[in-house]
């Protein structure tokens, strides 16, 4: 299962908190509870649950970040609660480029930097294969 990259530390909360929520409702069912008791011998019910969180909360991201978006809209929202959501948000979008592969990250930081003056363009990150020497 991969890692949703960087994320800021509250909506990984609520991704969290959205996986063990899915985590009662699925080990309600006694052939889902069994497979995963399975993978998890010897553990306690709450260790096993531990476990379901670590594992897959981060398929939980997309979902906590709509879901913190979505209670922006909410009239019976304190604004004070909007407005930590509202940082929570601005702050994970800025996590963005965490997300990426750092080679990808850094050809896209090149292509938002200016060229240098005199029109002389920023030397690339890596050297293509062509200027390799064999």
């Amino acid at each position: 299962m991969s890692r949703p990259g960087a994320v800021h530390k509250e909506v990984m909360k609520v991704a969290k908190e959205a996986a063990g929520q899915h985590y009662e409702v699925l080990m309600k069912d006694d052939l889902l509870f069994g497979m995963w008791k399975k993978q998890c011998p010897g553990l306690t019910s709450k260790a096993m649950e531990v476990r379901f969180i670590a594992k897959a909360w981060p398929m939980y991201v997309r979902f906590a970040r709509t879901t913190m978006a979505m209670l922006l809209d909410r009239n019976d929202v304190a604004q004070e609660v909007k407005d930590k959501i509202y940082e929570a948000l601005l702050l994970d979008n800025s996590l963005t480029l965490g997300r990426y592969h750092p080679l990808e990250a850094a050809a896209m930081l090149r292509s938002t930097l200016p060229e240098r003056p005199m029109g002389i363009p920023i030397p690339a990150m890596m050297p293509d294969s062509s200027s390799r020497r064999h």
